[in-house]
This record gives C-alpha cells, structure tokens and sequence, in this order.
C-alpha cells in the first residue's frame, strides 16, 4: 500500500501546483506550471510540452497518452492547464488499471 502512495504522490503534487488560480492577466503562478511555460503565455508551446515530457521518464502506454496531439485536445498548438489536468487524470486512470491487472492471479 505505502508504494502506491509513492507513484502517485508526484503526479498528485503536480496536479495540485498546475490546478492553482491564474492571475489576472492569465499568467500561472503555479511553479511547476510556470518552469515549463518559459514565455509566460500560460500555456505549453510543443517545445515547452517537450521539456515537460522528457522530464518524466515515460514509457509504454503512459508515454502514448503524453504525446503532444493528444494532450493538445483542441488542436490549437498549444496546451492548456486544463488540457494538462486531462492528461494527469488519465494517466492516473491507466495506472490503477495497470495496478489493477497486475494484482489479479
């Protein structure tokens, strides 16, 4: 039990720091957020996704869901934060399914 608080906890503490209000002029003020959105336009340009991504090591099924396209679920070449919440939602989903089958005898 104590590992699977482990996985999750850092895709839990990203969630929470990327889900923080925007300012007024549209600016994140979440630090994780706002070390990737290098131009301060408060969303991911590919070249910003991209260094999100590398970061994180993925592999398999999970490395298929961040790709830019998918996460990019408007098309606009760009990311969003709610875009980037989708994104962590479903890789949490994958996860426990993942979990789940590999508990099953």
């Amino acid at each position: 039990m104590r590992c699977r608080k482990l996985t999750l906890a850092p895709l839990l503490l990203f969630g929470f720091l990327a889900s923080l209000p925007v300012t007024a002029d549209g600016h994140g003020e979440g630090r994780v957020w706002s070390a990737y959105d290098t131009n301060g336009d408060g969303f991911l340009d590919r070249k910003e996704f991209e260094a999100f991504r590398s970061r994180r090591h993925l592999e398999g099924a999970v490395a298929e869901l961040w790709r830019f396209e998918r996460i990019d679920s408007d098309g606009n070449g760009l990311v969003s934060r709610n875009e980037q919440m989708d994104g962590l939602r479903e890789e949490m989903r994958l996860r426990r399914e993942q979990r789940t089958r590999r508990s099953r005898p």
